[in-house]
């Protein structure tokens, strides 16, 4: 089993990462290995399911890969919560389709050995722009309860191989956006959580770049990165 990371879709705007002539090692993967999506994956958008929601659901399961979704901010939350809730690698997750996962926020995994720690969303720079209901959900944000279920699963863990999120602390942050990050709860959630906890590397999307920065890697344009 082989396990990858990949940074934001859109849908189908940023999908071109998972092509396999920017990917050709999907060619030789099966259903047991895994894609971790980081964030905006934005194929359960609509108030209802379409035709082109089937569609690109349909595509995710024939394709040779099982993907886990850690949400993002760009999500139909409302949606997303509705899923059935099943049991997955020693932890919860919403079932989209198939072979499609959303990870659950606090939400901690073992795969091959390895612990992952999954916390989704991020606070919308762009809200005032979209609608709220059609374009923009309030469950982008945590609240109290995923605070101290976080906090608790810290507290219980001690160390994860993985910390997988859509957004970073917020010193991270500031290095990407090369000033102050200050307006996302969620990363300031985060660096409460970077120093408490103790890991190896925190993987996640959300700033549209491909940057190594020590334990931390954002990912954007580049193709699904091996992790196991």
């Amino acid at each position: 089993m082989s396990v990858f990371v990949c940074g934001d879709l859109h849908g189908t705007i940023d999908m071109g990462k998972l092509n396999s002539r920017r990917w050709p090692e999907k060619k030789s993967l099966g259903k047991s290995d895994i894609l971790i999506q980081l964030g905006d994956f934005g194929f359960v958008w609509d108030g209802i399911k379409s035709q082109e929601e089937d569609y690109w659901l349909n595509w995710f399961d024939n394709e040779p890969y099982t993907t886990y979704v850690v949400p993002g901010n760009h999500e139909n939350w409302d949606r997303l919560v509705t899923y059935p809730v099943v049991d997955l690698c020693d932890g919860k997750a919403y079932q989209i389709s198939k072979t499609v996962f959303a990870l659950i926020r606090s939400g901690v995994y073992h795969i091959q050995g390895k612990s992952f720690f999954a916390f989704g969303g991020a606070q919308s720079i762009d809200k005032m722009h979209r609608v709220e209901g059609k374009s923009w959900w309030r469950g982008e944000v945590h609240n109290q309860q995923d605070v101290e279920n976080a906090l608790d699963a810290i507290e219980a863990h001690k160390h994860f191989d993985f910390i997988i999120t859509h957004t970073c602390p917020q010193d991270v942050a500031n290095m990407l956006v090369g000033g102050k990050a200050d307006y996302c709860p969620t990363s300031r959630l985060f660096s409460h959580i970077a120093q408490s906890a103790d890991f190896e590397e925190w993987h996640f999307g959300h700033f549209h770049e491909d940057r190594e920065l020590g334990r931390y890697f954002c990912h954007y344009n580049n193709k699904p990165m091996r992790i196991i």
